[in-house]
C-alpha cells in the first residue's frame, strides 16, 4: 500500500516502458546494473517500494526526510498510475498540483544529471522511475499518443482531413491543424536557408 492508502502496482501492463531501454548515454550493462542496485535500494531487496521512513538514504548528500518526501511523492505518483494506467500526470492537475510539480522537477533533473551538471536526480532515483514507467520525454509522449488518434482515425475514415468540428476527439482535430501549420513553418524556413542561384 501506499502512503496514502492506496494500493501499489509493480508492472505497467503490457505498455512498453522506458525502463526498457537505458537512459542516455548509457550502455545496457550499465543501465542493467544501475536498475538492480537502484531497485534494492528503493525497495529494500523485497521487490516493493519502500513507504516513507521504510529506507536509508543511499546518497550522503541527502538528509533522510529529503529521501521520505521523495518517497512520498514517488507513491503519489504510483497512485496516479494507479487510477489512470500512466505516469503521464499533466503539467497542470488541479487534483495534485504538488505531484504535477513533483513530475516536472524529475524531468528537468534528469536533463540537469544527463548533460553533467548538479541535480538532485541520480542514476538510482532515475531507474526506480524507470522500473515503475515514468515518463521522460511528456511532449514525445504526446506527440505518439495524437498519432495514434490520427491512425484510427485514418482507419475509420480513409483519410486524414480530421475537420474542426469533430465532435467525439475535438483535440485530435486542434492538434491536426497545428500540425500542418507546423509544417509550413518548416518548409519555410528551409527555403529561407538555400542560397538563390
Amino acid at each position: 500500500k501506499t502512503a496514502g492508502g492506496g494500493r501499489r502496482r509493480s508492472g505497467t501492463g503490457n505498455k512498453k516502458s522506458s525502463a526498457e531501454m537505458p537512459p542516455l548515454g548509457m550502455d545496457d550493462a550499465t543501465a542493467e546494473a544501475i536498475a538492480a542496485s537502484a531497485v534494492d535500494i528503493a525497495t529494500g531487496g523485497d521487490g516493493d517500494v519502500k513507504a516513507p521512513g521504510e529506507r536509508k538514504s543511499a546518497d550522503p548528500r541527502f538528509k533522510q526526510f529529503h529521501e521520505d518526501r521523495w518517497d512520498y511523492m514517488l507513491s503519489e505518483m504510483l497512485e496516479f498510475r494507479e487510477a489512470n494506467g500512466h505516469c503521464l500526470v499533466p503539467h497542470t492537475f488541479p487534483a495534485n498540483p504538488q505531484l504535477a510539480r513533483w513530475v516536472e522537477r524529475q524531468r528537468r533533473q534528469y536533463k540537469l544529471m544527463n548533460d553533467g551538471k548538479t541535480s538532485t536526480m541520480t542514476p538510482e532515483r532515475a531507474a526506480v522511475l524507470e522500473q515503475e514507467g515514468f515518463v521522460w520525454d511528456s511532449h514525445d509522449a504526446a506527440w505518439k499518443e495524437k498519432i495514434g488518434d490520427l491512425r484510427r482515425y485514418r482507419a475509420q475514415t480513409g483519410h486524414t482531413l480530421v475537420p474542426s468540428s469533430y465532435k467525439p476527439n475535438p483535440h485530435l482535430a486542434t492538434w491536426v491543424k497545428c500540425q500542418r501549420r507546423q509544417y509550413k513553418l518548416y518548409l519555410a524556413s528551409l527555403f529561407k536557408m538555400k542560397p538563390l542561384i
